[in-house]
């Protein structure tokens, strides 16, 4: 029974951190697209809501009224901040942000 408690205890502390922080502030350099979403280039405010590993992330400019979106929530020390996007059909497409205690992965068949 301890040692069930233990492992209990021991998953909580390491989990914690991953959805902890549910904000997190990034720039993006280019006009990109998430499914049918399309986002400016400029400074973000990225907050999500839920658990992980489906979330639903809003990516707030000033100014601008928020845009969400589905992403999936995993555990990750990549970076603070950055933003991977890639050439898809000549479009440059937000496929994740990469935070200091978690990944954000936008799936662009979810989106649509």
């Amino acid at each position: 029974m301890k040692s069930i408690l233990k492992f209990a205890f021991v998953s909580a502390l390491l989990v914690t951190p991953l959805f902890a922080a549910k904000t997190a502030s990034v720039t993006i350099a280019q006009q990109v697209s998430v499914g049918s979403a399309q986002i400016a280039p400029g400074d973000y405010k990225v907050s999500w809501q839920g658990s992980g590993p489906a979330v639903k992330v809003s990516l707030t400019r000033s100014g601008s009224a928020p845009i969400v979106l589905d992403a999936k929530l995993s555990a990750g020390q990549k970076g603070g901040g950055d933003v991977l996007v890639a050439s898809q059909n000549g479009a440059q497409v937000l496929q994740e942000i990469d935070l200091s205690n978690a990944t954000l992965v936008f799936d662009q068949a979810a989106q649509k």
